[in-house]
């Protein structure tokens, strides 16, 4: 994982930052206009067919850059736990979080 510096322009510490989520399984994207991060998870699929219907991903959340930036590990953490809870009867979705 790289340190952020804080005194690089926010898009560059924005990549920083997507690269570390990278690293872990966990996509990041910055969004200039509102200043927010979105997080999800970076290689499970849109829809997973189940036995009678299809479920959806979960799709992320949105926070300010600082603060995903300030608790990188947390944010990690809660993000994969919530899907786990969220998935915990379709073994297909918990396979990626392998």
């Amino acid at each position: 994982m790289k340190q952020i510096n804080k005194k690089l322009p926010i898009y560059k510490q924005a990549w920083i930052l997507r690269d570390n989520y990278k690293e872990i399984g966990i996509k990041c994207v910055y969004n200039n206009r509102n200043r927010n991060v979105y997080l999800s998870l970076l290689n499970a699929p849109l829809f997973v067919y189940g036995t009678s219907e299809a479920q959806m991903t979960l799709v992320g959340c949105f926070k300010p850059f600082n603060v995903v930036r300030d608790n990188f590990q947390a944010y990690a953490n809660k993000y994969r736990k919530m899907y786990r809870i969220l998935y915990s009867n379709n073994p297909e979705m918990l396979k990626h979080l392998e």
